[in-house]
């Protein structure tokens, strides 16, 4: 039983340790990987831009976005299209040199509503047919501020590997929080079992000595925190038992020595010795001399009246001197003749 009982309160302090790491290191990932996914993005966004940022500022040719290298250096390697395009949608410079001299309108799934003045320079998730994503940025070059756009810059890059760094932070986190979860809670649970499970494991095997009785069963008290203080309290009501039992083991010897006094006076009186209650119960009957002389055994006097145990007469007689010594507080005799 007692083992059952410590086992289980091990469990119980383990599953909290558990569930509390859990909610905090979920909460934790949850947080740090929203930023961490956020800060991906913001870097994607940063860089998809540059091509843009800096033709407007014309430190970066136009024909640049026909340069694989130079835009790859600029973007990152998930580049994939670029076009310098005209107000009016023509092309004039592409990586895909195919596109060079066509409209944009005639290139299929490509969001026009992104070349237009009021749309500014803005940067935009696109679906792929193929369920990948890709960035797309758009950014207006103005001859200057204020004025109409004299062309729009256009790129393009994948995702693919932004997502994976994604996933491949999230799968880190959950593994490094499985990692922390399992060692700190089999930490504190061997911590527990030697600081609380199995202090209280020895007080609840004092305590069932205690029971049967044993009563110089040790009891360390030698720690400073609950747990001695248990231990102190717990040897205080065991001292207190023990003590308890001395003094009635002393008074079952002094009673035991007053009976047997009693006991010695009784059979040296020749006379029968009745206790009675006021209703004239016989409560203790005692006898030494000759009982063959009494009209009823001593032994069949205990639990009858006093009318049964003498004549009427004298039982009566018996009965109202009972009741007038327990009113009057005074010795009294009366003589009869059996």
């Amino acid at each position: 039983m007692r083992q059952h009982a410590s086992v289980s309160l091990i469990v119980k302090i383990g599953v909290v340790i558990l569930l509390v790491e859990a909610l905090v290191l979920t909460s934790l990932g949850i947080f740090y990987t929203n930023r961490f996914s956020a800060e991906i993005d913001r870097s994607l966004d940063e860089h998809i831009r540059i091509p843009g940022v800096l033709m407007n500022r014309q430190l970066l040719r136009y024909e640049s976005v026909a340069d694989k290298q130079i835009m790859t250096e600029l973007v990152g390697d998930e580049f994939i299209a670029g076009m310098v395009v005209s107000p009016d949608g023509d092309i004039y410079y592409a990586l895909d040199a195919a596109l060079v001299g066509t409209n944009i309108q005639d290139i299929p799934d490509l969001p026009l509503g992104l070349f237009s003045r009021e749309t500014g320079s803005m940067v935009m998730r696109q679906e792929l047919p193929d369920d990948r994503t890709s960035l797309v940025s758009v950014t207006p070059i103005m001859a200057f501020d204020g004025g109409d756009p004299v062309f729009y810059v256009y790129v393009q890059s994948m995702t693919v590997a932004a997502q994976q760094r994604k996933t491949a932070v999230t799968w880190l986190f959950v593994f490094g929080s499985a990692v922390v979860v399992l060692l700190t809670s089999l930490a504190l649970i061997i911590l527990t079992r030697s600081m609380v499970t199995r202090p209280l494991s020895a007080l609840a095997v004092s305590a069932e000595r205690l029971a049967q009785g044993k009563l110089d069963e040790p009891i360390d008290t030698s720690r400073n925190d609950e747990l001695g203080g248990l231990a102190r309290n717990f040897l205080n009501m065991r001292d207190a038992v023990s003590q308890t039992i001395g003094e009635l083991e002393l008074s079952n010897q002094e009673l035991n020595q007053e009976r047997m006094r009693l006991q010695a006076m009784v059979k040296a009186l020749p006379d029968l010795i009745l206790v009675v209650d006021e209703s004239g119960m016989c409560l203790e009957a005692m006898a030494s001399g000759n009982e063959a002389l009494l009209a009823t055994p001593v032994a069949m006097m205990k639990g009858n009246p006093m009318t049964s145990i003498f004549p009427k007469e004298a039982g009566e007689s018996c009965l109202a001197l009972v009741r007038s010594t327990i009113e009057t507080g005074k010795t009294m005799s009366l003589v009869f003749r059996v």
